[in-house]
């Protein structure tokens, strides 16, 4: 992103930030949004801390530049990615007839669907690690500082993990299938403590969108889309290489 844009997000939450203050210190109407949430989260620590008797460079707090890096990365963060798995379900969903409505309306499936898509399609092509300590693994040796490159979506295509790994099947995350393979074939979010801080609003979001789209219309992918399974672009991210066409019916 350029420097231009941070500055431009940077300043406009600040504002908000300074804005949000004011309100609160007359006691006007409060907003009931994230950033509103981090923003008590801030007040609720420095009067802790204060009755404490405790400082700000005593202890690691939220304070107001974590505040608006945080907005900031929840923004940046979670709507492409979000907008391309939902749009690449819509394909499936498209694609598939043995997938139906009654299917989507329940909520175990539906998310087996999601966790599908985002296995064939992961948003995220790799994730970057550091090694904290020094450790040797298999005879392998690494130092504390030592640089990762996971490779996502490789681990997701490995038919070792997955068979048939290019056709999209919901089964794979049915509870007893996910019990038994190792948690860590599957990457969508990341892993441990350093998984995606986002990860439960986005796959509460995505729930909520589809279920009301299917709810009230039917989707079918159009003959000028391309075939499956979907050609696409792996870079930082995964998009498709190409438009993708669905036809809407409405029920």
């Amino acid at each position: 992103m350029h420097n231009s844009s941070h500055e431009f997000f940077y300043n406009f939450l600040n504002e908000l930030y300074e804005k949000r203050k004011l309100e609160t210190a007359q006691e006007r109407e409060m907003h009931n949004d994230t950033f509103q949430f981090l923003m008590d989260t801030v007040e609720v620590q420095e009067q802790s801390m204060k009755a404490a008797g405790e400082t700000k460079t005593s202890k690691k707090t939220m304070s107001k530049h974590r505040l608006i890096s945080q907005g900031f990365l929840i923004f940046v963060a979670g709507y492409d990615t979000t907008n391309v798995v939902t749009l690449l379900l819509y394909t499936f969903l498209g694609d598939d007839e043995d997938i139906t409505y009654d299917h989507t309306q329940k909520l175990s499936y539906l998310n087996q669907i999601i966790q599908e898509t985002s296995r064939m399609y992961p948003i995220l092509t790799r994730l970057n690690r550091v090694c904290t300590e020094d450790v040797t693994i298999q005879g392998i040796h690494f130092r504390k500082g030592d640089f990762f490159n996971i490779p996502v979506y490789t681990i997701h295509q490995n038919p070792e993990f997955y068979a048939n790994p290019e056709i999209f099947d919901p089964e794979r995350f049915s509870p007893e299938n996910k019990a038994s393979r190792d948690p860590l074939t599957f990457l969508a979010f990341g892993y441990g403590p350093r998984s995606c801080i986002g990860m439960r609003f986005a796959e509460m979001q995505m729930r909520v969108v589809i279920a009301s789209i299917i709810r009230n219309y039917r989707l079918e992918r159009a003959e000028n889309s391309m075939d499956m399974p979907l050609k696409v672009q792996c870079v930082d991210f995964v998009k498709p290489a190409e438009t993708v066409y669905i036809n809407v019916h409405k029920r």
